[in-house]
């Protein structure tokens, strides 16, 4: 459905921000079970994700519930010490960020899948011809498409497609188990937790691939630091 219609990611890396939760067990949910969400967009938060238009009665009405059914995104971004980011989607800076290699991710092995591509920033919404030889490729534009005002997300799309599962809200993907290359504990994490990082993740830490985010008192910056002690762990 996609294929030639996206601009692949070129990149090494790529990064999901997750929010915190009181249940360590729930909020490192993809850690610990190596699992990718996709997401309906139906149920994002911004209304014009995954906004697409249709001329109907000389009119321009939104047709996004319909053309979108079916549709799972997962949206990830190729940068970690996005302040912005870190406030917005990963509870000011008390959640925490996944990075993946991306060799891996391209290993993922689902049916009608589309590779991790580019999101495109523009204040031009996507209006669907659906008697055009081209009404396919305005879904997809539509899907790699958001607003100018969300550009600093830098953001990485994969999207699923699954007529199957026009119900479901999201689709949760098993990765291999090295797809996970570091967890980057957020500036506020360890505050937060009174000292303390989960006993299970003390793993990640030995191997080498387990962060934290410090703020910088210079100027506007989060540093990734990597001199955690045992004695921080439960």
């Amino acid at each position: 459905m996609f294929s030639g219609y996206t601009d692949e990611y070129d990149g090494k890396k790529l990064y999901k921000y997750y929010s915190y939760n009181d249940c360590m067990d729930n909020m490192f949910a993809p850690v610990i079970n190596h699992t990718l969400r996709y997401r309906n967009p139906i149920f994002f938060n911004d209304p014009y994700d995954c906004y697409i238009a249709a001329k109907v009665n000389g009119q321009i009405q939104s047709v996004r519930s319909n053309q979108m059914n079916g549709v799972f995104v997962c949206s990830l971004t190729a940068i970690s010490d996005a302040i912005l980011m870190w406030s917005h989607y990963a509870s000011n800076h008390e959640g925490f960020v996944i990075e993946y290699d991306y060799e891996e991710l391209k290993k993922i092995n689902y049916q009608q899948m589309e590779v991790f591509s580019k999101v495109i920033y523009s204040d031009d919404i996507i209006v669907k011809d659906f008697f055009s030889s081209n009404a396919e490729k305005a879904v997809v534009q539509a899907i790699f498409h958001k607003s100018l005002c969300w550009n600093y997300e830098n953001e990485i799309r994969s999207v699923i497609y699954n007529g199957c599962k026009k119900e479901e809200k999201y689709i949760d993907i098993t990765l291999n188990s090295n797809a996970i290359s570091a967890v980057l504990l957020g500036s506020h994490f360890i505050k937060k937790r009174e000292g303390k990082i989960p006993a299970f993740l003390k793993r990640l830490h030995h191997d080498k691939k387990l962060y934290y985010m410090q703020l910088l008192s210079d100027k506007y910056h989060l540093e990734k630091r990597n001199d955690i002690k045992n004695d921080w762990f439960e």
